[in-house]
């Protein structure tokens, strides 16, 4: 999405998605995005990506995704590596 806002979004609703959708196309469609806006240019859209991989996904053992969490955990930004404090890496 062109719009830093729209990526910001789609990952603040990752959580809803999770949940609502069947884990089958959960994972095999939204997934792969987010691992993508992990390293967004923008640090509020890798702070939305990195409370998505926080708190709803330190089950998921892909490689992609770990890749994607430990590049989150070590951020530039203070606040996307604060999200890992209480659910590391």
């Amino acid at each position: 999405a062109p719009l830093y806002s729209d990526r910001q979004s789609f990952a603040a609703l990752a959580p809803a998605l999770a949940h609502a959708l069947p884990h089958s196309i959960f994972t095999n469609t939204l997934l792969p995005r987010l691992i993508e806006l992990a390293s967004d240019r923008v640090p509020n859209v890798r702070l939305a990506v990195a409370h998505f991989f926080a708190q709803y996904a330190p089950e998921a053992s892909s490689d992609a995704v770990t890749n994607a969490r430990t590049a989150l955990s070590k951020d530039p930004d203070r606040d996307v590596r604060s999200c890992f404090i209480q659910h590391p890496v």
